[in-house]
């Protein structure tokens, strides 16, 4: 597949700061979507999956409408949301929960939270598995705007999560 523009949908940037790093995940939606659904299906991540991660602050929100490359900070409902309980050591700090799918429109789709603080496994946690893992891919199989990936079609997530220390974050552990 040719690649495609990033700013084919609106995305929201949500950085958030735990004990160690700041962090950034981005929620694309389409043309009708607003703040209030990313917050919505933000609030909804967190909520069932927030309390396995460090402690964690929501410090900035960004966003960028379709067509534009560039992002205007906003005001909103997640600002100052706290989620996740507890410090974490270094690795824990660098660990990635990950989930991944593809869109209706076959492209490849990811969306990741750092931080997690609970057993690696063998590195994937399936919805079978796990009911906050489950909960999640449930989240994100439902219709809404902000479900969409870089196509701006409607994402279809794997049933699991991949979780792995990330290699920069490792790095910087180090230092």
């Amino acid at each position: 597949m040719a690649p495609l523009a990033p700013n084919l949908t609106n995305r929201w940037f949500y950085t958030y700061q735990n004990a160690r790093n700041a962090h950034e995940f981005m929620i694309r939606g389409t043309d009708i979507a607003t703040v209030a659904d990313a917050d919505a299906l933000v609030a909804a991540i967190l909520s069932a999956i927030g309390n396995r991660f460090a402690a964690s602050t929501i410090t900035k929100v960004e966003h960028s409408t379709i067509g534009d490359n560039v992002r205007f900070g906003i005001v909103n409902e997640r600002l100052g949301d706290e989620f996740g309980s507890g410090s974490g050591t270094p690795e824990q700090y660098a660990t990635e929960l990950t989930f991944t799918g593809k869109t209706l429109g076959g492209r490849r789709w990811r969306f990741g939270i750092f931080g997690w603080m609970s057993d690696t496994g063998d590195f994937r946690q399936t919805a079978s598995e796990d009911a906050e893992v489950a909960a999640v891919v449930n989240i994100w199989a439902t219709d809404d705007p902000t479900h969409v990936g870089i196509d701006g079609l409607k994402v279809f997530p794997n049933a699991y999560a991949n979780i792995k220390p990330n290699d920069h974050w490792v790095k910087e552990s180090r230092d």
